[in-house]
């Protein structure tokens, strides 16, 4: 790819949902997928590192209507806007649920800027809906609107909205509205429309609650692990949860904590679907931190960086021409440091540039009740040659 993007594992654009306020007209459930682009108007050129977006506006075209499938999705758009290129970031689907107690909304972190996508419906016009993008200040500030506009989104349509970055940068949200869902009575209700997937198929968790271990449990140095059978709404809520084994004095802690648990909507040809799944809850002992394994984070969870370093390109690399990314899996240690680097993906002869540059950056320790953790996370390293170099023989 020569833009350097990939899908789900990028660390400029991150997409999770979440719940804030907000309301719905009396109506069924909305169900829609959200897909995020980055358009590209010619080839051009940008030395590897991270560019900071301080203000979005909308591009011409804006709010544009597509009576298209999928598959012909990425060609209607280039069309529309005149583009070259187009490529495809990341996707979700979501629900707008009527009786819930607020809209959800995506976190986005566009060229290291974090920002806040939110959609919720107009009052009164049951295909109309407000979109906004809000940046994230600093803890215990508000949030400030960067980006406000208004969207037509019938059932079975897709709609696009183009907006352009401080660095020129294009993207688009492209909202596909499917069958809306026909509101459930309540838990019973939903129960009779299961389904059970496996541990593969189980949808993303994104939102843990640690359990609190039991006193009675650590006075009698009682560990092990406790398997749960979860089951959640067309919301990605746990409605349910059954324990399958584990020790008796660790149940019901494990219970209390994945009963809180938020996962993304399961979807099905575009429809939410409650489903039931197995989840394994752990309680080991405190031990000494450089024996505890890394804990997993999610690109929306993982702390804020501080301290980058631009990685130097290979001069085999400039000679050859070679462009790319590179995708890595990071441990960061109690102080924010990164203790270890390994390469899941990239260019031969890319990847060693990008790891030495990785092991130099810094982040805020990552605090679980207030005790700094060592983490492991994807990071992605882009490489990218100027015009000078490309014309370079």
């Amino acid at each position: 790819m020569k833009h350097g993007l990939l899908v789900l594992k990028a660390v400029m654009i991150i997409l999770v949902l979440m719940c804030v306020t907000g309301s719905l007209w009396a109506a069924p459930d909305v169900a829609a997928q959200l897909r995020l682009y980055e358009g590209f108007k010619e080839i051009t050129a940008a030395p590897a590192g991270v560019i900071t977006s301080y203000y979005l506006k909308p591009i011409p075209g804006e709010d544009v209507f597509l009576e298209v499938d999928l598959s012909k999705e990425q060609e209607s758009i280039k069309r529309v806007f005149s583009l070259k290129d187009i490529k495809l970031i990341t996707q979700a689907g979501l629900v707008l649920a009527k009786d819930s107690a607020g809209s959800p909304f995506q976190v986005i972190v566009l060229n290291g800027r974090e920002l806040l996508l939110q959609l919720d419906a107009v009052d009164g016009e049951k295909s109309r809906f407000k979109v906004a993008v809000l940046e994230v200040l600093e803890k215990g500030k508000p949030s400030r609107s960067l980006l406000e506009s208004k969207i037509y989104l019938p059932q079975q349509k897709t709609t696009v909205l183009g907006f352009e970055d401080s660095a020129g940068k294009i993207y688009f949200l492209s909202f596909h509205r499917g069958e809306d869902v026909p509101p459930l009575a309540g838990a019973g209700a939903e129960k009779d429309k299961i389904i059970r997937v496996d541990a593969t198929q189980k949808p993303r968790l994104l939102k843990p609650v640690q359990p609190q271990y039991p006193k009675e449990a650590l006075k009698a140095h009682i560990q092990g692990k406790v398997v749960i059978e979860a089951t959640t709404n067309t919301q990605g809520k746990v409605i349910d949860a059954v324990v399958i084994e584990g020790p008796q004095e660790l149940r019901t802690a494990a219970l209390d904590a994945v009963k809180q648990w938020e996962y993304e909507p399961y979807m099905i040809d575009g429809k939410p679907k409650g489903v039931s799944f197995t989840v394994v809850v752990k309680f080991n002992l405190e031990r000494k931190e450089e024996e505890q394994p890394p804990i997993n984070l999610s690109s929306a969870q993982k702390p804020k960086l501080i301290k980058t370093v631009n990685p130097q390109y290979p001069p085999e690399a400039l000679k050859q021409k070679v462009e790319g990314v590179v995708v890595m899996e990071a441990v960061i240690d109690t102080k924010g440091l990164v203790k270890d680097v390994k390469v899941l993906e990239g260019h031969d002869l890319l990847n060693a540039a990008a790891v030495e540059a990785l092991k130099q950056w810094q982040y805020e320790p990552y605090l679980v009740d207030g005790v700094a953790k060592t983490v492991k996370f994807t990071v992605v390293m882009k490489f990218k040659l100027t015009e000078e170099k490309k014309d370079a023989k």
